[in-house]
């Protein structure tokens, strides 16, 4: 879309590993440069003056690129000069060769990114995201090794420079790790209700009320009602204690992407008709199947919806389904009308209560009509 990274998020992410990469290249470019003698350069002038003209347009070029709309070049591109300099430079030592590769490589993730995004992303969302973690991880290798290095070497350092470089180094490493203890629980809190200290992934959803449905369903201008995420809770500790093996789950579609939907399916790992639609096409982006996936999540909203019960139940053998989810979610989607059938569903016995509380109700398809089925396609 246009949009690229500014250099405060680019330094929010990697500024802690870049401080200590580039005190390393700059402690490795004084030991470089003490072991250069002038007279060496005698009768070299057309090189230098070649090379310094060449540098000067490089720089030229990445300072139009910086401010034409990719400021993170003005940072990335001088970055990985310098390490290609090093890297190449006579008597390098393997080792640093080695955390200079890992950081070429990475300075190089992180521009590549800010030219070239994969067809089919959100903007730039997955092609950063995916690649960033790859940068991430080779700039802490990097960082880690530089870390080690330079305080071997910190005694031999005078004064000032040794206090000021433990100063702000000692200063974002402080930072760096305040972070996870303070911004989980301010995402935590702006995500979800108040919940105690735990390590169980599950435990927001006895306090959160959660806010989504369908205008038609529940009257509203907003189609928005507030209903405990407890039900669900419950739901999946039961599926997780009682179900063996992966049998097929039934559970409803939300209105739009990034909802409540799949729930049941993402805590118990049983597999549902449909996963999020978008994720299905992205991942599935051949013809026809898009349309497969757009087919499937049609069919889930036509078994919720649809009055009549053998509609319902080819839906259910086509998929090979073996539990039926009704829970809060499916009741701020469905109408209670529609949601009605499951009763006269057990009634004839083809599907059965397997679980009930209050509003939320876990339906597994019966022996019977699983019998159904396998008559009428005996090959499966």
């Amino acid at each position: 879309d246009g949009v690229r990274s500014p250099l405060w998020t680019y330094f929010t992410i990697h500024g802690l590993f870049l401080f200590f990469i580039v005190s390393l290249l700059v402690w490795d470019t004084g030991r470089w440069l003490r072991s250069v003698y002038v007279r060496s350069l005698q009768g070299k002038g057309l090189l230098l003056a070649g090379l310094l003209i060449a540098g000067l347009v490089v720089l030229a070029g990445i300072f139009f690129l910086a401010v034409g709309g990719y400021p993170v070049t003005i940072v990335a591109a001088p970055l990985l000069l310098w390490v290609a300099v090093l890297f190449f430079r006579q008597g390098q030592v393997r080792e640093m060769q080695y955390v200079l590769a890992l950081t070429g490589l990475a300075l190089g993730l992180t521009l590549g990114v800010e030219y070239i995004v994969l067809a089919g992303d959100v903007g730039r969302q997955n092609t950063v995201f995916k690649f960033y973690i790859q940068a991430w991880l080779l700039f802490s290798v990097a960082g880690g090794a530089a870390v080690a290095w330079l305080l071997s070497h910190l005694p031999r350092w005078s004064f000032l420079p040794r206090t000021v470089w433990l100063t702000i180094g000692g200063l974002l490493v402080t930072v760096a790790a305040l972070y996870p203890l303070m911004a989980a629980r301010g995402r935590a809190l702006d995500r979800m209700a108040e919940t105690p200290l735990t390590l169980d992934g599950m435990t927001y959803m006895l306090y959160a009320q959660h806010y989504e449905g369908s205008p038609d369903v529940l009257q509203t201008k907003e189609g928005v009602a507030a209903f405990p995420l407890s039900g669900d809770y419950n739901i999946i500790r039961w599926l997780q204690q009682n179900v063996q093996g992966s049998p097929v789950i039934m559970e409803g579609r939300a209105d739009r992407e990034y909802r409540w939907e799949s729930r049941i399916s993402i805590y118990t790992g049983l597999p549902s008709v449909n996963g999020w639609n978008f994720h299905q096409r992205q991942q599935r982006t051949f013809d026809p199947l898009p349309r497969l996936v757009e087919q499937r999540v049609a069919n889930i909203n036509a078994f919720y919806t649809t009055p009549d019960i053998n509609t319902a139940m080819d839906i259910l053998r086509h998929y090979h389904v073996s539990y039926v989810i009704v829970g809060d979610f499916e009741r701020a989607y469905y109408q209670a009308s529609a949601l009605a059938k499951f009763d006269q569903m057990v009634e004839e016995g083809r599907l059965e209560v397997v679980y009930k509380e209050g509003t939320s109700v876990i339906y597994r398809v019966t022996d019977a009509a699983q019998v159904a089925q396998t008559a009428a396609n005996p090959n499966g």
